[in-house]
């Protein structure tokens, strides 16, 4: 069962549950796949894969990261709160993410394979970390750690 056909499975299960919100954030993860597949004749060609479905969660979860940072500035903790519920839930259709240890571990290997030798390189080494990575890695901690790396080597 790839990860679209879980997600909807789950808002099925939430439905039956009666579990309004639950459902309601997976039906708006639904909404979002749905408006990427209409939204161009290269999407509605392609497959869609497991990788792209992440993709997407990690967009919604980051939306719901930036409400709830301006919902705390303006002092509203009720609508925090329930934007970091549904971040909560989203998070558990993405993979486990990769500790900073592991990030340095995969961009030295990627800086010595390279060999990448300054922040020119920068680019090179970070586009091969985020591919492997396969969206579990932290996108600024990633760039944190091959800048670190490539100063330091």
């Amino acid at each position: 069962m790839n990860l679209y056909d879980k997600i909807q499975l789950d808002l099925r299960e939430a439905m039956k549950a009666r579990d309004q919100f639950k459902a309601g954030v997976l039906k708006m993860l639904v909404s979002a796949v749905k408006y990427y597949l209409a939204s161009s004749e290269e999407a509605r060609k392609a497959e869609l894969t497991d990788q792209k479905v992440i993709e997407i969660v990690k967009k919604q979860v980051k939306q719901r990261e930036e409400s709830v940072a301006a919902y705390e500035e303006a002092n509203r903790p009720d609508l925090a709160d329930k934007e970091r519920e549904e971040a909560r839930i989203l998070h558990t259709y993405l993979p486990a993410m990769l500790s900073e240890e592991e990030i340095e571990r995969m961009a030295s290997s990627i800086i010595e394979e390279t060999n990448a030798s300054g922040p020119q390189d920068m680019g090179r080494v970070m586009k091969e970390l985020m591919e492997r990575a396969a969206g579990r890695a932290d996108g600024k901690v990633a760039s944190r750690k091959v800048t670190e790396l490539l100063k330091n080597g």
